[in-house]
Order: structure tokens, then sequence, then C-alpha cells
């Protein structure tokens, strides 16, 4: 298929650009070296792989199945990179498949920036982990919703598409594959260019819909946690102003969900320290 032939093309440029690039077929995974010589970064990634929801979430971009490929790196530059400008203090970020099916995760690892990934508990990245992977999986389905409504093209540049393909084409196939995304797109997306603000309406579903995931995964990955611990790590960046979600707690509750995430940052476990 044309998905698994960009696939194996990114595979193969990834193994040829550095050997230590580890390429996961069943998956149509690649973890980039930049994230896998991460030790303390991969050794998470590796612990996360072994919780099922996690796992779960992983085996959506499997090669019989998936429309979306993904691969896992890490930006030792990222507050140099102007496609993150603005966003410095995010420990990563899903970029959307505007060029390719392949969607790529960047960690944060730039020691100039205060969202680097490297300076937080572990606890922090396997949520990093979850949350990324969630937004890709959100990319995978609306690449899904192209395929489904028959678009030339294996991307979401819709810029280059007629309005008819846009209006009558992808959001009615959005619509009727994956109305929740639909939903949330037409809400707090519709008509922004392309680029502009990637996660936006993504952060509005997951907030709503998708902390119980998380706190799930996190359930898997340290039993230890309470759940009053796994409800504020659910809210990791989520709890910003904009985020109805996150307006809808009393000022007392923010403050209290705050003081814990702070908490667990300064006293959880770092495996890169």
């Amino acid at each position: 298929t044309p998905e698994q032939e960009t696939f194996g093309k990114e595979a193969i440029k990834a193994k040829c650009e550095n050997s230590d690039a580890e390429v996961d077929f069943a998956y149509q995974v690649i973890v980039d070296p930049s994230f896998k010589e991460n030790q303390c970064l991969n050794d998470v990634y590796e612990a996360m792989g072994k919780a099922p929801t996690f796992d779960g979430y992983l085996q959506a971009f499997d090669s019989d199945m998936s429309v979306a490929n993904l691969t896992f790196g890490a930006d030792s530059n990222f507050g140099q990179n102007p496609n993150y400008a603005g966003y410095t203090n995010a420990m990563a970020i899903t970029n959307p498949p505007l060029t390719s099916n392949m969607i790529n995760i960047d960690f944060n690892t730039d020691p100039s920036t205060s969202g680097n990934i490297l300076n937080k508990p572990d606890v922090f990245k396997a949520v990093s982990l979850i949350h990324e992977v969630l937004h890709a999986e959100m990319y995978r389905k609306m690449l899904d919703a192209v395929r489904a409504a028959e678009i030339s093209g294996n991307n979401l540049n819709w810029t280059s598409w007629t309005s008819e393909q846009f209006y009558n084409d992808f959001l009615n196939s959005l619509e009727n594959k994956y109305f929740g995304i639909f939903d949330y797109f037409t809400r707090y997306n519709y008509g922004i260019p392309v680029g502009s603000n990637p996660n936006d309406y993504q952060h509005q579903q997951l907030a709503q819909h998708y902390r119980d995931v998380v706190k799930q995964a996190l359930t898997e990955y340290d039993p230890s946690l309470t759940e009053t611990q796994k409800e504020a790590l659910s809210w990791l960046g989520l709890n910003t102003a904009d985020i109805k979600a996150w307006q809808l707690k009393s000022p007392q509750e923010q403050q209290a969900i705050e003081d814990l995430i702070n908490n667990i940052k300064n006293t959880f476990p770092n495996g890169c320290n």
C-alpha cells in the first residue's frame, strides 16, 4: 500500500542516516537514535511498552491496518526549532502529518528550555509518552477519514484541497467515522490555518475525554501511584487557561492539582540524574 511504501522508505532512510535507528516493523514505529540514545527516556518508553494501554495504542499503527506511520525522536535544539516557537515549555510535540502519512513525535531534550523532559521525573515522561501517542492516534483517525473520503494523497495538508474536498468530502467523512474528533475540530479549530495551532482542538478533547486513558496507563506503569496523584498527572499539558474542562474546575481545585503536580515534580525519581 502507499502507506506501507512510505513507512518502508522512512525506515530505510532512518537506518541509512544512522545504523543505530530502531525500526519496529510490527507496529510501524521508528525510534530515532536521538530518542533511543537518551537511555533514561528510552527506558521509560520500554517500560511503558509493557503497559497494555500504551501498547494497545501503538498497535493501532501496525502494518496490517494502519494508514499512518509513527516516529519517536528527541530534539536537543528544541528551543531553536522554528516549528516549536512558543512551545518551549512543552515536554514534547506531535507534528501533524502535513506532507505524508508519517507522524513525528519530538521530545524536548533542550537544556535551555523549561520543557526539557530530561529534567522531569520519570512519571512525567510516562505521561508525556501516552499524551503524545493519543495526539498521534487522533491524527491517524483523521488520515483514515481522508482515505475514506477518497481524497488524493495521504496527508492532512488541506490547503491543497478544493473547497468541495474539504467541506463535502473530508468533513463529512470525519463526521461519519469519528464524530468526536469532528465535533472538537469544528468547534475549536475550524477555519484556523494549517500549522497555526495544531493541538488546540485535540487538547480540548483530551482534557474532556481521554484523561482516564492516561490514568489507566499510569496504573499499569506504576501501580504504587495513588488515585489523587494519577488525577493530578492526567492534567499535565492540559491545565491551561484556554482549556474548557480546566475552566470548570474551581480555583481551589485547580490550585490543589497544581500543588500536587509540583510536589511530584520535586520529589519523584528521575532516571536521568
